[in-house]
Protein backbone atom coordinates (compact mmCIF):
# COMPACT_ATOMS: atom_id res chain seq x y z
CA UNK A 1 0.00 0.00 0.00
CA UNK A 2 2.82 2.36 0.88
CA UNK A 3 4.59 1.66 -2.43
CA UNK A 4 1.40 2.42 -4.34
CA UNK A 5 0.97 5.79 -2.59
CA UNK A 6 4.61 6.67 -3.19
CA UNK A 7 4.25 5.79 -6.86
CA UNK A 8 1.17 8.03 -7.21
CA UNK A 9 2.93 10.96 -5.53
CA UNK A 10 5.99 10.53 -7.78
CA UNK A 11 3.77 10.48 -10.87
CA UNK A 12 1.98 13.66 -9.81
CA UNK A 13 5.28 15.37 -9.04
CA UNK A 14 6.64 14.42 -12.48
CA UNK A 15 3.52 15.91 -14.10
CA UNK A 16 3.93 19.16 -12.17
CA UNK A 17 7.63 19.40 -13.11
CA UNK A 18 6.87 18.76 -16.80
CA UNK A 19 4.11 21.38 -16.87
CA UNK A 20 6.42 23.91 -15.20
CA UNK A 21 9.22 23.19 -17.68
CA UNK A 22 6.87 23.53 -20.66
CA UNK A 23 5.53 26.83 -19.31
CA UNK A 24 9.05 28.21 -18.83
CA UNK A 25 10.07 27.12 -22.34
CA UNK A 26 7.00 28.77 -23.87
CA UNK A 27 7.62 32.02 -21.99
CA UNK A 28 11.31 32.10 -22.95
CA UNK A 29 10.81 31.24 -26.60
CA UNK A 30 7.48 32.94 -27.32
CA UNK A 31 7.10 35.62 -24.66
CA UNK A 32 7.52 38.42 -27.21
CA UNK A 33 4.79 37.00 -29.42
CA UNK A 34 2.48 36.43 -26.47
CA UNK A 35 2.81 40.05 -25.33
CA UNK A 36 2.17 41.23 -28.91
CA UNK A 37 -0.95 39.06 -29.08
CA UNK A 38 -2.12 40.48 -25.75
CA UNK A 39 -1.74 44.01 -27.09
CA UNK A 40 -3.93 43.10 -30.08
CA UNK A 41 -6.50 41.59 -27.74
CA UNK A 42 -6.54 44.79 -25.67
CA UNK A 43 -6.85 46.80 -28.87
CA UNK A 44 -10.02 45.03 -30.00
CA UNK A 45 -11.48 44.65 -26.51
CA UNK A 46 -15.09 45.90 -26.32
CA UNK A 47 -14.33 47.57 -22.97
CA UNK A 48 -12.67 50.54 -24.67
CA UNK A 49 -14.86 53.45 -25.79
CA UNK A 50 -12.03 54.97 -27.86
CA UNK A 51 -12.61 52.58 -30.76
CA UNK A 52 -16.20 53.44 -31.60
CA UNK A 53 -15.49 54.53 -35.19
CA UNK A 54 -12.58 52.24 -36.02
CA UNK A 55 -12.00 48.83 -37.60
CA UNK A 56 -9.12 46.40 -37.88
CA UNK A 57 -7.58 45.42 -41.20
CA UNK A 58 -4.92 42.85 -41.98
CA UNK A 59 -1.92 44.59 -43.52
CA UNK A 60 1.45 43.29 -44.69
CA UNK A 61 2.91 43.71 -41.20
CA UNK A 62 -0.07 42.50 -39.17
CA UNK A 63 -3.24 44.11 -37.91
CA UNK A 64 -3.79 47.81 -38.55
CA UNK A 65 -6.33 50.04 -36.87
CA UNK A 66 -8.23 52.22 -39.35
CA UNK A 67 -11.27 54.47 -38.95
CA UNK A 68 -14.52 53.53 -40.67
CA UNK A 69 -15.12 55.30 -43.97
CA UNK A 70 -17.00 58.58 -43.53
CA UNK A 71 -16.62 58.65 -39.74
CA UNK A 72 -14.97 61.44 -37.78
CA UNK A 73 -11.88 60.33 -35.88
CA UNK A 74 -10.17 63.58 -34.92
CA UNK A 75 -9.98 67.34 -35.25
CA UNK A 76 -7.73 69.74 -37.12
CA UNK A 77 -7.04 72.85 -35.07
CA UNK A 78 -5.10 75.88 -36.29
CA UNK A 79 -5.33 78.41 -33.47
CA UNK A 80 -3.54 81.25 -35.30
CA UNK A 81 -6.44 81.56 -37.79
CA UNK A 82 -9.15 80.19 -35.46
CA UNK A 83 -9.86 76.96 -37.40
CA UNK A 84 -11.27 73.92 -35.63
CA UNK A 85 -12.72 71.34 -38.05
CA UNK A 86 -13.53 67.63 -37.67
CA UNK A 87 -11.30 65.13 -39.51
CA UNK A 88 -13.07 62.38 -41.47
CA UNK A 89 -11.70 59.20 -43.02
CA UNK A 90 -12.57 59.45 -46.70
CA UNK A 91 -12.51 62.12 -49.37
CA UNK A 92 -15.84 61.90 -51.20
CA UNK A 93 -17.92 65.05 -51.68
CA UNK A 94 -20.39 63.88 -49.03
CA UNK A 95 -17.60 63.52 -46.48
CA UNK A 96 -15.95 66.82 -47.41
CA UNK A 97 -19.22 68.71 -46.83
CA UNK A 98 -18.88 67.95 -43.11
CA UNK A 99 -15.19 68.73 -42.61
CA UNK A 100 -11.68 67.78 -43.65
CA UNK A 101 -11.23 64.41 -45.35
CA UNK A 102 -8.29 62.03 -45.44
CA UNK A 103 -7.65 59.78 -48.43
CA UNK A 104 -8.17 56.10 -47.70
CA UNK A 105 -4.81 55.37 -49.35
CA UNK A 106 -2.91 57.71 -47.03
CA UNK A 107 -1.06 56.70 -43.87
CA UNK A 108 -3.42 56.48 -40.91
CA UNK A 109 -1.91 57.70 -37.62
CA UNK A 110 -2.77 55.91 -34.41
Amino acid sequence: MNNKLTSIIQSLLCCVVYVALIYIAIMLLGGKYISEANSYIELISPKSNDLQNTKLEMGKNGLKLRPEYGKSYGEVTISSVDINLPLFFGNSLEVLKDGIGQSTRAYCPR
